[in-house]
């Protein structure tokens, strides 16, 4: 009997699906999201970090004060001059991430600077631009 040569999944795959699983735990355990919620949102939320870093994203997200924001980013750079040419600040000190801290920035393409959404709050990804890299 010959027997099938296990299938290997790929090490970026484990490593996706491991970010997916730790931000779900985040989702449910400290933002009290039900198992099935917070797993919707975190694959949602991989999905637009993994798109705003192939082009622009159009994408609607709740704001800290429950207005709903239409966005449009990025985190590629050859979309946006805004991006491409932005500089940090060299005085800024890094910002410690807390266990229970959500939040990712994007550069917003309307207002030419860097903004944040938290997974949690992730409505929706609307249209997704992908940069044309071949042509």
């Amino acid at each position: 009997m010959i027997m099938e040569k296990e299938k290997q999944i790929p090490s970026d795959v484990q490593l996706l699906a491991r970010w997916v699983t730790m931000l779900a735990n985040k989702l449910q355990y400290h933002k009290m999201l039900t198992q099935s919620d917070a797993f919707k949102q975190a694959h949602l939320t991989r999905d637009l970090l993994t798109a705003l870093g192939e082009g622009e994203v159009e994408f609607t997200y709740r704001k800290e004060d429950g207005f709903i924001r239409k966005a449009r980013g990025t985190l590629c750079k050859g979309v946006c001059p805004g991006y491409d040419s932005y500089q940090p600040k060299t005085d800024r000190k890094p910002r410690r991430r807390d266990e229970e801290d959500t939040s990712y920035c994007y550069f917003d393409i309307d207002r030419n600077e860097f903004r944040s959404f938290k997974a949690e709050n992730v409505m929706n990804i609307d249209v997704i631009h992908q940069l044309d890299r071949h042509g």
